[in-house]
């Protein structure tokens, strides 16, 4: 991006390749991170990052190795700001590790049981798909403390090492992305300050059991941190004499000194220590098992914490002396740590761990569509895992899917049909950790009204009207579905509303209907009119190959943050997609006026063949059906690119046609748009024609 034509090309790094030092020019952007010579680097802040330039051409397996030593502690001590209290440099480092935006496992870096130092070494694997890699070649990794609620060290990152990057290809056609993270292993291993980590993340449900056993926690006994020494002499001033080298020396001199007598007080105050611990280690074992029944005597609370951001879940806790048993069922879709809290400090050791796929269920379906219907619901209680026979199966109404539901089509090919157009949708999604992949859904010709946008639908996932304030859904994925109707109607096919984060829409195929993927905020409230909030708005949301024909509008993002469409392909469709920031804007959020709504988001890669009166329309204004009243809200972070806008025959004989329009939405970043077609509309911005060029140039953001 800032080369010259005085710059050499850096050369790209072929798999297999490891990374040892960060001296070379394939480490190409350092941000928080410290080169190294013998090693990558260090981080010297958290979250830090780094990119490295690699010609990947395919899929790609990447393996990092971290370690926490002596000088991560001495890193951490001197650089995190003195206002994080406690100061506890040697604690355990609960590690996220990110790459190309996403988080792909964690890590958890503990000083070794009895040590005096952090020593403590990780190697975290995953996969990169052959689309993860950009054009460029660059490959970030980002390593970040873990999510709030865990109760770990903040600053987690600063003075970890990476010892080094491996990229190493993998086949084309092979298994999945994976992504695989240090596990604690069973068989006598220590959890750390109540902490560790759980095994890697499995699409379908799983029952998981941890047995653990409990012991008085030890006296701390950690090193302390290595001082941080200042220059070994101040240069004179301009005009001074210069220092003799007889000052120098005493200087030189001084400093060692410093040193030797730090290193001659940590070796006797380990002597010291170990002494202690050999003289009391009677009296602690006498005592330790009315020391662990006190700990326990109030029942231990364990919860599940997602790494990425989702709500702790509750588990099931069996106490026997001094052992415990902790049970969870459900999905993980991504790296998870189990958090124990007991009145007093414990140190626990995990004994052994059971994972148990929660066995999948192939129902036998017929052409009784409510019986089908009452089927399917009497599966869907609780954790299940249900694979659906190959064939078309009528479903009378629809089906309520709850947390922890895996549903599965055929790969010979699975359909649900909706005989009779119903309020409700066919699936409607009102549960976390949700999986619905593979299923062809096939429906008929319905007329909702114009707040209907949640109803009627193939899928929806969430709610627009809310009568008390909800839990957030998190985790839902949508892979592989196909939604077909006779033809165009009001109907959505796809509709996800209201408080609903880290939702994957991957493989989405949409023929006939309105809106083939609707995303829409939602609010406490009875009635788009009697509105109380507070609203809710989805975000962290994936949107991947969705296409769409012969429908009324492809796609539409309404008053959300922080999303990621790539890939829209549109025919015959009277509206490409929009962005909209809601009829309210965000004036019922929880802080109006600075809330995140409309800011981060980003459409790429995407091609709209459109007959209607416009193919892309972003508006900045919303018009409130509470009051009349207009509210503009600011658009932040956004980005159109890469987009083909490709004109068809119109359905209606209107000569207004318009490819772009924009609308008080300054702060959209528009570049690499282009217009095709036998007729190419004009571009408009607040009623004015403007030409592609002078948006690229400006960026359109004020």
């Amino acid at each position: 991006m800032f080369d010259t034509v005085l710059d050499r090309p850096v050369p790209a790094l072929r798999p297999p390749v490891t990374v040892r030092t960060g001296g070379g020019a394939s480490l190409q952007i350092c941000d928080g991170f410290v080169r190294g010579t013998g090693i990558v680097g260090r981080f010297s802040a958290s979250p830090g990052l780094l990119g490295l330039k690699v010609a990947a051409g395919g899929p790609v397996r990447v393996s990092v190795v971290l370690r926490a030593d002596r000088e991560t502690a001495t890193w951490w001590e001197h650089r995190v700001p003195d206002s994080v209290r406690p100061r506890r440099p040697h604690a355990a480092r609960l590690l996220l590790v990110r790459s190309q935006g996403a988080t792909r496992a964690a890590a958890l870096l503990t000083r070794p049981r009895g040590a005096f130092a952090l020593d403590a070494t990780a190697t975290v694997r995953f996969d990169l798909a052959a689309d993860e890699l950009p054009a460029d070649g660059l490959l970030v990794l980002e390593i970040a403390d873990a999510a709030a609620g865990t109760g770990s060290l903040p600053y987690a990152a600063v003075g970890v090492r990476i010892d080094s990057v491996a990229v190493e290809p993998l086949p084309a056609v092979g298994p999945a992305v994976s992504a695989e993270g240090q596990v604690a292993p069973a068989g006598g291993s220590s959890v750390e300050d109540g902490l560790f980590l759980v095994a890697p993340p499995n699409p379908d449900p799983v029952r998981y059991r941890w047995v653990l056993r409990a012991a008085p926690q030890p006296p701390a006994a950690v090193d302390p941190v290595t001082p941080q020494y200042g220059p070994l002499w101040q240069e004179p001033p301009t005009g001074a004499p210069p220092l003799r080298y007889r000052d120098k020396g005493i200087a030189l001199a001084r400093r060692r000194y410093e040193a030797a007598r730090f290193a001659a007080l940590r070796r006797l105050r380990r002597t010291t220590l170990r002494t202690g611990r050999t003289v009391t280690a009677p009296v602690r074992y006498a005592t330790a098992p009315a020391t662990v029944r006190a700990a326990l005597a109030e029942p231990p609370v364990v919860r599940l914490v997602p790494l990425d951001g989702g709500a702790p879940r509750p588990c099931r806790v069996h106490r026997r002396g001094g052992e415990l048993a902790v049970e969870y069922s459900g999905r993980l879709a991504g790296p998870a740590v189990v958090r124990i809290e007991t009145a007093r400090p414990l140190d626990w050791r995990l004994r052994r761990t059971e994972i148990d796929p929660v066995p999948a269920v192939t129902p036998e379906l017929s052409g009784d569509a409510e019986a089908n219907r009452e089927l399917l619901q009497r599966l869907l209680a609780g954790p299940a895992a249900i694979r659906l026979p190959a064939g078309e199966y009528p479903v009378a109404g629809g089906l309520t899917v709850p947390a922890d539901a895996t549903l599965r089509g055929d790969p010979a090919g699975t359909t649900l049909v909706q005989p009779v157009a119903a309020e409700a949708p066919l699936l409607h999604v009102l549960g976390s950790r949700v999986l619905l992949a593979d299923l062809t859904l096939r429906l008929p010709d319905a007329r909702p009204g114009p707040h209907d946008g949640d109803r009627w639908t193939a899928v929806t996932v969430g709610r627009y009207f809310y009568p008390e304030r909800p839990d957030w859904i998190d985790e839902v994925e949508l892979r592989g579905l196909a939604v077909r109707r006779a033809g165009r109607c009001p109907a959505n096919s796809v509709a996800v509303l209201g408080a609903v984060r880290d939702l994957t829409v991957d493989g989405l195929s949409v023929s006939g209907g309105g809106t083939g993927l609707a995303v829409h905020w939602g609010a406490v409230g009875t009635d788009v009119t009697e509105l109380t909030g507070p609203s809710y708005h989805p975000y962290r949301l994936r949107l991947r190959d969705v296409r769409v024909a012969d429908a009324f509008e492809g796609c539409y993002l309404s008053s959300v943050h922080d999303v990621s469409l790539r890939g829209l392909r549109c025919t015959g469709v009277e509206i490409g997609f929009r962005l909209l920031p809601g009829d309210n804007t965000d004036r019922f959020h929880a802080t109006p006026g600075s809330s995140p709504v409309s800011s981060r988001i980003e459409v790429s890669d995407a091609e709209v063949g459109w007959c209607g009166r416009y193919a892309v329309r972003i508006a900045g204004w919303g018009r409130s059906e509470v009051d009349g009243r207009t509210g503009v809200l600011a658009y932040r972070d956004v980005s159109v690119a890469g987009v083909l806008l490709r004109a068809e025959p119109p359905l209606a004989n209107d000569a207004d046609r318009v490819s772009l329009v924009l609308e008080r939405a300054e702060g959209v970043a528009i570049h690499g748009v282009r217009l095709a077609g036998a007729e190419v509309a004009e571009v408009r911005r607040d009623d004015v024609p403007v030409t592609l060029d002078a948006l690229a140039h400006d960026r359109h953001d004020g």
